[in-house]
């Protein structure tokens, strides 16, 4: 397993950030370019992803995605489908 830092270049910045980092980019603690990078991990001691890869690393927190959590509010609040009243299905033929 990789134990080196892990930085992606910014698409906003263009500066690179931590791959955990999901604050402003404007934050200048969490900006580095390259030569930092370097003078501080060595040249050879840090990792370099794309964006779509950073993004994709996000680990899992446990919680629901966006589209369930909003599923579940309207669900409890009396918005289910027709298939959640057992609807679905029973159409009176006129």
């Amino acid at each position: 397993m990789n134990d080196k830092p892990v930085f992606f270049q910014c698409g906003c910045c263009e500066e690179y950030h931590r791959v955990d980092f999901f604050g402003d980019c404007r934050q200048d603690d969490e900006r580095f370019n390259p030569d930092e990078l370097d003078a501080k991990y060595g040249v050879d001691g840090w990792v370099e992803v794309t964006q779509t890869d950073a993004d994709n690393m996000e680990p899992w927190d446990g919680f629901l995605s966006d589209a369930e959590a909003d599923a579940d509010v309207l669900r409890n609040a009396g918005m289910g489908t027709d298939e959640d009243y057992g609807l679905f299905g029973d159409y009176d033929e006129y």
